[in-house]
């Protein structure tokens, strides 16, 4: 099984999840989703890439760097989820179930601290 980046905690090691599909539920991808893609942006770019859960070049996934404050992901992941109901990750899970899958308010101040420890130009 393909294992992928998932999201991360900036003063936390990367890590992997496997690619299993059809592991949320409907409800609960769609959910999550938005929670994923409407999130504050860090990084957005146009075009898409070439989906990790995918050979075929023709699968794409939107491109950009997001984050609740705490939390950074690939904009993919909302792609992924929506399409493929795959979970990004037990800690990542539990903490968008603990605000409800609402997202919290973030500071630019954070945003900028964000993207220091990111090297992302701001």
């Amino acid at each position: 099984m393909k294992q992928i980046p998932a999201p991360f905690k900036p003063d936390e090691p990367a890590r992997t999840v496997p690619a299993e599909l059809n592991r949320l539920s409907i409800e609960v991808s769609e959910r999550l989703a938005d929670y994923l893609e409407t999130a504050e942006d860090l990084v957005l770019a146009p075009g898409t890439r070439q989906s990790p859960l995918s050979d075929n070049p023709d699968h794409r996934v939107r491109v950009g760097v997001m984050t609740d404050g705490t939390w950074v992901w690939d904009l993919a992941w909302a792609d992924l989820v929506r399409e493929s109901r795959i979970s990004p990750g037990t800690d990542f899970m539990q903490h968008v179930e603990r605000l409800d899958f609402v997202l919290p308010e973030v500071s630019e101040e954070r945003i900028m601290e964000l993207c220091e420890a990111l090297d992302i130009p701001y």
